[in-house]
């Protein structure tokens, strides 16, 4: 395996943990916010900014095309 290939892993394990610390950490204030009786402004700024992070995790990578049946049978028709 080449140095580009360990450097290019070590990068992207660098990036999902900072994901997952700022997910973690936007998980704490919506709770913290909750916990203190927040009021419905302050929770739902909360919520959006999770739901936000949590999106943008989830847009790395693209989710698959749903599989239709006629699909997952290679085409052929359904036995009755």
């Amino acid at each position: 395996m080449s140095q580009a290939t360990i450097d290019m892993i070590k990068s992207l394990t660098a990036q999902v943990n900072k994901a997952k610390a700022e997910i973690t950490g936007k998980i704490q204030t919506l709770e913290d916010t909750i916990n203190n009786g927040g009021d419905d402004a302050a929770v739902q700024a909360a919520l959006a900014d999770l739901k936000s992070a949590v999106q943008g995790v989830d847009d790395i990578v693209p989710d698959a095309a749903p599989v239709s049946d006629s699909d997952q049978s290679g085409g052929a028709p359904s036995a009755p």
